[in-house]
């Protein structure tokens, strides 16, 4: 799978993760490890996420799936995206 990570997170870089089928919970833990990072700071907030940080898994935003228990499969594109707000 191929995670997207933005600038504000980890030099806007992509990250080949080789797993059959993993969570979203679990997919933070690896990329904490890889990056030398801890995400789940940024990512996991009272065991839920982050409102500063949308998932995208194919363009689908993991909080109108199953949040941090959504699937994450091989072959999938991950986007870690940093929420924006304004007005």
């Amino acid at each position: 799978m191929k995670v997207r990570l933005p600038a504000s997170i980890y030099r806007d870089a992509e990250i080949e993760i080789d797993a059959d089928e993993i969570t979203v919970e679990e997919l933070v833990k690896i990329l904490s490890e890889k990056i030398g990072r801890d995400l789940r700071k940024l990512i996991i907030r009272n065991g839920d996420l982050s409102p500063f940080v949308n998932v995208f898994i194919n363009g689908k935003n993991v909080r109108h799936e199953k949040g941090l228990k959504t699937i994450v499969k091989k072959g999938d594109e991950v986007s870690l995206v940093p929420a924006v707000a304004g007005g």
